[in-house]
């Protein structure tokens, strides 16, 4: 005979082995931040950050050459935003392809994060979304969509458990005005992004600390960028590209604009 507390206990047991499973389940196939991190359901976490950032950037960067204006860019950065985030930061790299633009963006996620998902070895703390891959050959009737659940899913799910994550924007060039418009909110007064599909939608995540880097060729003839362009007025000519493509840039937030290409050809590689 079974008693009913007997019967109580197991079927607890039962739903709290199936609890674990269920959690186990989702961040393997869907996250890209580390389970061991995760709190309950829209209660933060952090994936950790790795003890000296700075010293650790220097450190991966030390061994290349190539792009200077790019590092000297990306080491104030981190000199003076990386550690104390009251709003969010964006990064944009532009230049043509092949020249360090991607590289240089994953470093600073490597920099950061030390942790790795123990399933997907992917880094903690740093989502990669390529546009190349997402927008390329997508059909009008889509394009809502993908933005929604390709896009702004992965972001808000990404920041919900790691507010401070870096979110590289590969390609982003790629992007429709809409998939911009959609992001500007990460930039605006409120700092929110919000989706409207999977566990957290509608709900606000806020993306004040959250890293963005863009990376981008928004002139593939390179006609007006010049390699003769000063650094001043290369980054001027960016801002009107990305204007001229997107509108106006977001209002509120940093936005850091490097230009990348040098002599035309210079490659950000081993020393």
């Amino acid at each position: 005979m079974v008693s009913a507390v007997g019967v109580g206990a197991t079927a607890l047991a039962l739903a709290m082995a199936m609890a674990v499973l269920a959690l186990t389940a989702v961040s393997v196939v869907d996250a890209t931040y580390c389970p061991t991190v995760m709190s309950k359901y829209l209660k933060t976490s952090e994936c950790p950050l790795a003890e000296d950032p700075i010293a650790r950037l220097h450190k991966l960067i030390e061994p290349y050459h190539g792009q200077a204006d790019a590092i000297q860019m990306v080491e104030t950065f981190f000199k003076t935003n990386v550690l104390i985030r009251k709003k969010p930061e964006l990064l944009h790299f532009s230049g043509p392809t092949g020249v360090g633009k991607t590289f240089l963006a994953k470093l600073v996620g490597e920099a950061l994060f030390t942790s790795r998902h123990p399933v997907s070895d992917k880094l903690c703390g740093v989502l990669t979304l390529r546009m190349t891959a997402l927008m390329s050959n997508v059909p009008s009737t889509q394009l809502r969509e993908v933005q929604e659940s390709e896009i702004l899913r992965p972001i808000v799910e990404q920041l919900a458990h790691c507010p401070r994550s870096v979110i590289i924007l590969d390609d982003i060039h790629f992007a429709d005005a809409a998939v911009i418009d959609a992001l500007k909110g990460a930039f605006d007064e409120a700092n929110e992004l919000r989706c409207h599909t999977g566990q957290l939608r509608d709900k606000a995540v806020s993306t004040s600390q959250a890293i963005f880097i863009a990376t981008s060729d928004l002139e593939e003839k390179q006609t007006l960028l010049l390699p003769t362009l000063p650094k001043k007025d290369a980054i001027a000519t960016i801002r009107k590209l990305a204007a001229e493509r997107w509108g106006a840039p977001p209002s509120a937030g940093t936005i850091n604009i490097t230009r990348f290409g040098g002599d035309g050809v210079e490659v950000m590689a081993l020393g």
